[in-house]
């Protein structure tokens, strides 16, 4: 792992914790005919042809999804996983991720190694600390890869946003199928219209290992990082929508959809948040600081607050104290998602 960085990112403090704020510029038919009785080939008896007999060929089922194996019956019988979905990960693993954009390493882990061999190594590695300590549950390690990054600038179509290009997109992907990892695509949205950058990566949410992540703090009035932004309830409604069709459509296992949030403002309206066929939804906790911190936004934002699954960011050079495995663990309800950048 690289330790001297090229530190391209600022933070933003807030009640003794600061956001994870980073910029980086940038055929024919077939007839089946045999013979019956006097009939062969279709001539009768009385010299007439007679239309050829045509056996119909069943729909075929659709594919069965090829899928980690965190997916499907639970390895362990215990009552405290949840939900009982065999579609969900969530119904046997932890999800634990790299974070990053890796063409630059100050914006996460996943760019600190000198090769994807190495970085794969140190996430399965890191994945079994928490597989040794959430109990009864399996570990799936995941890439999280920020999609479209937020800028300091509007640039030439206003949306203070550059798009991932597609090349490294589909590597990480290739990654993923060849060491049997994850994918979570992390959008930062600045000014963008949410429909067009879903559309955008909608090709690489069909493949099953991949997810979806949105970062309302880049989602500003003015220029991405100058304030901490926010999401309403009803557009991330409207995505889980968005990829609750797909699934359903696709024959998919439910997706993930992460939404990072550190304050009260980063979502508005939470309270009017659920669940919606095909998905599950992640408040993770994000921000660098105070492990006592984090632990009262968690209680905040995911116990007391009812939601569906719950996750933590953890940050391996910036949090003050940062938290252990068994410390994440311990918590109630134990984070279904834990990201390192």
């Amino acid at each position: 792992m690289r330790l001297n960085l090229r530190i391209l990112c600022f933070g933003l403090a807030l009640s003794g914790m600061a956001g994870a704020a980073v910029f980086y510029m940038l055929g024919p038919t077939s007839f089946a005919q045999g013979a019956s009785g006097n009939h062969v080939a279709g001539l009768a008896s009385d010299g007439l042809v007679k239309p050829p007999t045509v056996t119909p060929t069943p729909a075929a089922p659709p594919p069965a999804p090829v899928v980690p194996q965190c997916y499907g019956p639970r390895r362990h019988d215990s009552p405290a996983l949840r939900p009982a979905d065999p579609d969900s990960v969530f119904s046997n693993c932890q999800v634990v991720a790299y974070y990053g954009y890796p063409p630059v390493p100050g914006l996460g882990v996943l760019g600190q190694f000198d090769t994807a061999d190495e970085m794969v190594t140190a996430l399965k590695a890191e994945a079994a600390n928490y597989d040794a300590a959430n109990g009864p549950r399996d570990v799936a390690p995941a890439i999280h890869l920020i999609a479209a990054i937020a800028q300091a600038s509007p640039g030439p179509d206003g949306t203070y946003l550059a798009r991932a290009p597609a090349s490294l997109i589909e590597a990480y992907i290739a990654l993923a199928e060849k060491d049997d990892l994850l994918v979570i695509l992390d959008l930062q949205l600045g000014h963008a219209n949410i429909d067009d950058e879903f559309a955008a990566v909608e090709p690489y949410l069909l493949n099953p290992r991949v997810h979806l992540a949105l970062d309302p703090e880049w989602v500003t009035p003015g220029a991405p990082g100058t304030t901490i932004g926010s999401l309403d309830a009803s557009t991330i409604t409207h995505v889980q929508e968005l990829l609750g069709t797909l699934a359903v459509t696709h024959h998919l296992p439910r997706k993930m959809l992460i939404v990072h949030r550190f304050t009260e403002g980063m979502i508005t309206n939470a309270q009017d948040l659920g669940t919606l066929q095909g998905v599950d939804l992640v408040i993770d906790i994000d921000g660098f600081g105070y492990a006592a911190a984090k632990t009262g936004e968690y209680n905040a934002f995911v116990r007391d607050a009812g939601m569906p699954h719950g996750g933590i960011k953890l940050f391996y050079h910036q949090d003050v104290d940062l938290m252990t495995p068994a410390q994440v663990d311990a918590l109630d309800p134990q984070p279904d998602v834990v990201i390192f950048q």
